[in-house]
């Protein structure tokens, strides 16, 4: 049988993992939100004709967290991208995003 302190230990370990792997997934998100928005945001413009994407934007799409990145999409970028052109940009790279969705005030239907 385990110790108190042994399983004081194993708690507060398991923790620490759980904290890093957080720490992580946020830092993965904020890059690939950055990333995309360098590679695609010109695909995805309000006020402009639909342009097809760059293969750079498809390899960027094809590597990011697209459910991540949409929690992202607040109302000010909203202002100065479509929500439903950039998920259009999405599938048409081959990589849809799944039903159901939320990218900033947007269900991807």
């Amino acid at each position: 049988m385990a110790s108190p302190n042994s399983s004081f230990l194993l708690v507060a370990f398991a923790i620490v993992a759980v904290s890093l792997f957080a720490d992580n997934a946020t830092a993965a998100c904020d890059n690939d939100w950055t990333q995309l928005s360098d590679k695609c945001t010109a695909f995805a413009k309000k006020g402009i004709e639909p342009l097809l994407p760059s293969d750079d934007c498809c390899q960027t799409i094809a590597q990011a967290d697209l459910v991540c990145a949409c929690s992202k999409v607040t109302p000010d970028t909203e202002n100065n991208i479509s929500v439903p052109l950039a998920i259009m940009v999405a599938s048409f790279c081959g990589h849809p995003l799944p039903h159901g969705t939320h990218c900033g005030s947007v269900v991807v239907p």
